[in-house]
């Protein structure tokens, strides 16, 4: 006798069904009451097919029921989709803050005016939290800091010291790197070396990138504003061993931010090239010189054009392939040392750094923020005998693009290179050896690429160039930010990103946040078009109340409410019902016609006893966008397995209501269409994006001049006339 899938232990069907997708295990619902049952019942298969909706992951660190990390994770999004804040909170800033910031892992941190301290802020999670700033103490001059707290616990500190060196005229500065614990601030347990001597140098303070991932830690150095233009200085270490894996220099201003793609992989926007450029990191230390893997083209400049600045950001930052099953066991330890020493037993309660909630954002899936600023070459206007006036105009633009698909993108075009091609033996000058290939800093235009069009493969002259036009319009979102503030990059953190206006008037701006996920944007238009289609209904429904009808249709909208934005879409069921219009000289009807989540009103002309379908009355007059095709359920498939089982509406829960109005004809939007970014004389191509978003702006205003974005917190910041920051406001949302 043969056993089918209906004949397993449900136990035994919800381990096989665990190993599919969560589309997959969504239609699995629809193939018949039994299946329906088994998916909906399994809360661990619900969290999971919304982890991978929602792109989190599991928080190895919570030891939280699934059931209650599902609802807090639907709790989340429904949230964060409307902007409905469970609690906000004002912190005074009680120091005198420097330059210096970060927002990550929960923690907010500025540095202080006297440049030998850095306070924190662990971030509140429920309303009755009160956060304290927190000291940490470098005891020599900081330039800036990288935090890696959740994977590591730690806070890498770059510090510059003053020195005179025998033989040498002149002051020379040490530049070095503290290792601390972060929660402790003691030197970091896991690192053989607390201080890692850099480099000695003639100028004191260089601007400065530093990420750390696994047990790399990558360290750019460039210094802004000198007359004498020194190179930029690109430094990979092992930190726990404090070794150099690698270094190499860049012509002055090249770089000046990087983010990690993996582990393995960095980007590094090229200022000079208008490119990204994708270097692959070394497993051992080597004197060999990096090239970029891949260079990945920007849209090309007009004439008279140059790049002035390129930053970047993504939050969070993957996780080493050695933490993944350490990052809990790690904490364990370090809270029963943390006990012992002080003299408290395990019952007694202590202060971690880990993330309170059960879910976390996933890295690879976080979205990539780029700023981008374009100058335009100074006008000089003589004024006279001893007087020039020097006019520069230019524009800042913003765009976005998932992690994992710039991996996609450098794993597509790197495929036929061999691995050794993206490594150089030593030998000759770096800086030529870096830009080799390039025409002159410039980005090739489309006439003088390949054959093929794209791309530059620059075989024996230096790394593949990809043009812009064959990698990034499929990817990303261009916005022109010359109105919104870009002092902080702390604007995104997963899949969303942080807006407000700048030069708010004295009754403030709405702050906007940008969500790209997919799943989300399509949600939302599910969600977005069944409230116009029950304002279309209700409109029509009142007109026939008021003459002592639409009994029927009222009671049919009782019976088939509208599906909610978190709720379950009703399934191929198929109403339409007649509405007299008083508009139509004729008295036609109107013909409202329920498809899924989709409506058609269409005129029915009774003296004809038929609808037209030409351009005159039987034409639609309103029509709310339908679902793609990728929104569809295979039925065909479905039917093979259903039969007599097949579930109905009376199966499924009624969709929850709105906790709140949330006033969607002015705060939320969606943008799944293609737009082209102004002004277009800045670039000598069209620039466009394709990547959907969702967009929902605050329901009351603010008069923030900036604002910052954690996984679970949007932060308001406020600055006085000296532009130093006095107050910061936190929005929780879960």
């Amino acid at each position: 006798m043969s056993l089918t899938l209906l004949d397993l232990p449900t136990e035994l069907l919800t381990q096989i069904l665990s190993c599919l997708k969560a589309e997959d295990i969504s239609n699995c619902q629809l193939v018949n009451k039994f299946f329906y049952s088994v998916v909906h019942e399994s809360i661990s298969l619900q969290y999971q097919t919304s982890l991978e909706e929602f792109k989190a992951l599991d928080n190895p660190c919570s030891s939280l029921p699934v059931i209650d990390k599902l609802q807090a994770l639907n709790k989340s999004e429904e949230n964060w989709a409307f902007l409905h804040p469970n609690f906000t909170k004002s912190i005074s800033v009680t120091h005198n803050p420097s330059g210096i910031y970060d927002l990550s892992g929960g923690v907010y941190l500025l540095g202080n005016f006297n440049k030998t301290e850095l306070h924190y802020l662990r971030l509140p999670t429920k309303p009755n939290d009160e956060p304290e700033w927190t000291k940490i103490k470098a005891h020599k001059t900081i330039i800036d800091m990288g935090l890696c707290v959740f994977e590591h616990d730690l806070i890498a500190i770059i510090t510059t010291e003053p020195k005179n060196y025998m033989g040498i005229q002149g002051t020379r500065y040490d530049i070095e790197i503290q290792l601390h614990e972060f929660s402790t601030g003691r030197p970091h347990p896991d690192a053989k070396q607390h201080t890692i001597k850099v480099m000695t140098s003639r100028w004191e303070k260089p601007a400065l990138g530093i990420e750390i991932v696994g047990d790399n830690l990558v360290l750019i150095l460039t210094f802004y504003n000198n007359p004498m233009r020194p190179d930029d200085q690109i430094f990979v270490y092992e930190w726990k061993t404090g070794v150099l894996k690698t270094s190499w220099t860049a012509p002055f201003r090249t770089y000046s931010g990087l983010l990690f793609l993996r582990e393995d992989l960095i980007l590094l926007p090229n200022n000079r090239t208008n490119a990204l450029d994708i270097f692959t990191l070394p497993t051992k230390p080597t004197l060999a010189i990096p090239q970029p893997a891949l260079i990945l083209g920007l849209p090309a400049l007009a004439e008279g054009r140059i790049v002035g600045n390129i930053s970047c950001r993504a939050e969070p930052n993957p996780i080493g392939a050695s933490s993944h099953l350490g990052i809990k066991s790690r904490e364990r330890k370090r809270q029963a040392a943390l006990r012992a020493a002080a003299g408290l037993s395990q019952d007694d309660e202590m202060e971690d750094m880990d993330p309170k909630r059960g879910f976390l954002a996933n890295p690879d899936d976080a979205i990539c923020v780029f700023a981008l600023r374009v100058n335009g070459m100074a006008l000089n206007f003589p004024g006279g005998a001893n007087l020039n006036v020097n006019f520069h105009f230019g524009h800042t633009y913003t765009f976005f693009m998932h992690r994992r698909a710039l991996i996609d993108a450098y794993e597509r075009h790197t495929a036929e290179v061999e691995p050794e091609q993206s490594m150089k033996q030593d030998g000759g000058d770096n800086a030529d050896d870096i830009t080799a290939g390039l025409d002159g800093g410039r980005a090739p235009t489309p006439s003088s690429s390949s054959a093929s069009g794209d791309a530059q493969s620059n075989k024996g002259s230096g790394p593949r160039r990809v043009l812009w036009a064959s990698w990034g319009p499929g990817i990303s979102r261009w916005f022109n930010a010359d109105s919104i503030p870009t002092r902080w990059i702390t604007t995104s953190a997963g899949q969303r990103c942080v807006l407000i206006a700048d030069s708010a008037p004295d009754s403030g701006f709405p702050y906007v946040v940008l969500d790209f996920n997919e799943s989300n944007v399509k949600k939302m238009k599910r969600w977005l078009a069944s409230q116009a289609r029950k304002k279309a209904m209700n409109d029509a429904v009142e007109k026939n109340m008021a003459r002592g009808k639409g009994e029927k249709e009222k009671e049919m909208m009782k019976r088939r409410d509208l599906d909610h934005y978190m709720g379950i879409p009703n399934n191929d069921v198929h109403d339409e019902y007649d509405v007299q219009d008083d508009s139509s000289e004729e008295g036609d009807n109107l013909i409202v016609h329920m498809l899924d989540d989709d409506y058609i009103i269409t005129r029915n002309n009774e003296a004809s006893g038929s609808s037209s379908s030409g351009s005159s009355s039987g034409s639609p007059l309103i029509t709310q966008p339908s679902l793609g095709a990728d929104d569809s359920v295979d039925m065909f498939a479905i039917s093979a397995f259903a039969g007599d089982d097949m579930i109905t509406d009376d199966d499924l829960p009624p969709a929850p209501e709105a906790p709140y109005d949330p006033s969607p004809d002015n705060r939320i939007w969606c943008v799944d269409t293609t737009e082209a970014v102004e002004p277009a004389d800045t670039f000598a191509e069209r620039v466009e994006g394709n990547l959907p978003y969702v967009a929902c702006a605050s329901q009351k205003t603010y008069t923030f001049d900036g604002v910052l974005i954690d996984e679970e917190r949007v932060i308001g910041i406020k600055t006085d006339v000296l532009d130093r920051i006095k107050t910061v406001e936190v929005h929780h949302f879960g």
